[in-house]
């Protein structure tokens, strides 16, 4: 008698066991479906007190574009009474994963605004973003992987072209004709370089008496470049190149200092962007810098915040890639740009670091 008592109580035990067992994943699912929800409309709601949140991550602090690109956005924030946490990778594209990874597991962010070290490599960051429902949103450089809601930056093909159409005007005006030698420096890793030198190949290949060589650093930065000149120079000797074309500011510095260290000035340059240092060069009628192909980087934050704002709003995205101005700036119209510029500098610089 008493082992069926047992045996009763056991049983008893055991139902109540795995009651409580089932409730509690029961329990469980619920609390983890709520996590992990990819239902995009609920994903894009800010949070109760109504304030939206974005994260952004910009490829190097280092460099002026970059700086007036995060002061802009910061003065879009602040106008539209938004929340703009920012974060520089240092040309790092590892660093730039892991910011990601802390704004995706660590932060409550509504919206990541991303401008890529490396447009290959973070792909799997912006995948990641993607499963966790969190939206993208690209200014200057894209990602070759991944959905974004928006992508902002300026025409890159374009600016080549207008590099490129700059590039004949100064060869007809050295030969009488469309002829000669110039070499392109770019960096393929990153979409908006790789963009302007096809840019600027399209043009000059319909020209068969220009030769075309093309050269590529290993790595994003004003010394290699130095190191890349250096060897062009003793590979090219005096008459030998007509222009030089940087696909971008922080490239056209490093030729340049290679290039005035040994005084060569039988050939011009033409940059990407403009920044301090290629402005007085510019100024400068003795300097081989002759022009550069600007762009805003100030209009490119403003419309990337104003993009991300909308998103996080859930509102209708109509334009998923916006296009900013360029403008071609030479010696003879530096100083009208200088003055346009100034402007703009008392406007961010309050938000500068």
């Amino acid at each position: 008698m008493k082992k069926d008592e047992n045996s009763k109580e056991k049983s008893k035990e055991m139902r109540i066991t795995i009651i409580a067992c089932v409730i509690l994943l029961l329990i469980f699912g619920l609390i983890m479906q709520g996590c992990s929800s990819n239902n995009k409309d609920l994903m894009l709601q800010t949070r109760d007190d109504g304030e939206i949140v974005i994260g952004m991550s910009v490829m190097n602090y280092g460099f002026p574009f970059f700086q007036d690109l995060v002061a802009s956005a910061k003065l879009t924030a602040d106008t539209m009474q938004v929340n703009l946490i920012e974060f520089g990778a240092e040309g790092d594209t590892v660093t730039q994963m892991n910011i990601i990874d802390d704004m995706i597991y660590s932060m409550d962010i509504d919206v990541i605004c991303l401008n890529p070290v490396d447009s290959n490599a973070i792909g799997p960051s912006v995948l990641e973003a993607n499963d966790a429902g969190i939206p993208i949103v690209t200014v200057d450089v894209g990602t070759t992987e991944g959905r974004v809601e928006a992508h902002v930056s300026s025409d890159n093909m374009e600016i080549g072209r207008v590099a490129a159409r700059y590039a004949l005007q100064l060869l007809n005006e050295k030969y009488g004709e469309y002829s000669g030698t110039i070499v392109t420096v770019g960096f393929p890793q990153i979409s908006s370089m790789r963009q302007r030198i096809e840019g600027f190949q399209e043009v000059i290949c319909q020209y068969p008496d220009i030769k075309l060589i093309n050269r590529d650093p290993v790595k994003l930065n004003s010394e290699l470049n130095m190191r890349l000149m250096d060897d062009l120079i003793q590979t090219y000797p005096v008459g030998t190149i007509d222009i030089v074309f940087g696909a971008s500011g922080t490239t056209t510095s490093g030729l340049l200092a290679a290039t005035e260290a040994v005084g060569r000035t039988d050939f011009k340059m033409i940059s990407v962007d403009s920044s301090p240092e290629l402005n007085t060069k510019l100024l400068d009628e003795n300097s081989v810098l002759s022009g550069m192909v600007v762009q805003f980087p100030t209009d490119m934050a403003r419309e990337a915040i104003e993009m991300c704002v909308k998103v996080a709003r859930g509102e209708q995205i109509k334009e998923r890639v916006i296009n900013t101005k360029i403008e071609l700036v030479t010696r003879d119209t530096i100083e009208d740009y200088l003055k346009r510029m100034e402007i703009v500098e008392k406007e961010i610089a309050p938000y500068k670091r």
